[in-house]
């Protein structure tokens, strides 16, 4: 095989590869923006719990993502529960959006976290 074929597979690998990721993307329409839900949030009283990445996403530092998902960690008013929202984002150009996924996990916990 020569070496102009086997670049050019390897382009055209990364093309459809380019293509599926962009097509398994989450719909954001119809849901509700990460920073006016994470604001309800705040007013009853949840703290945002940091990340172990610090300013993954600047100015929320509760937010850590993977390739396709994120995930928002807040601790309950008394401490004793663990709030996870799971926030999905829209790349447009310049900048990302993010939602609030329809779906979220709460946990009790032991001990009181502060």
């Amino acid at each position: 095989m020569s070496i102009k074929l086997n670049i050019g597979i390897l382009f055209f690998g990364v093309f459809l590869w380019g293509k599926a990721v962009k097509a398994q993307l989450v719909p954001t329409k119809g849901l509700s923006p990460y920073g006016e839900y994470r604001q309800e949030i705040l007013n009853l009283g949840w703290k945002p719990k940091p990340s172990i990445v610090p300013d993954y996403v600047p100015g929320w530092p509760e937010i850590i993502c993977g390739n396709r998902l994120c995930s928002a960690t807040f601790i309950s008013p008394n401490g004793k529960q663990i709030l996870t929202l799971s926030v999905w984002f829209d790349v447009k150009p310049g900048h990302i959006d993010y939602y609030v996924a329809p779906a979220f996990d709460i946990v009790e916990v032991e001990q009181t976290i502060q």
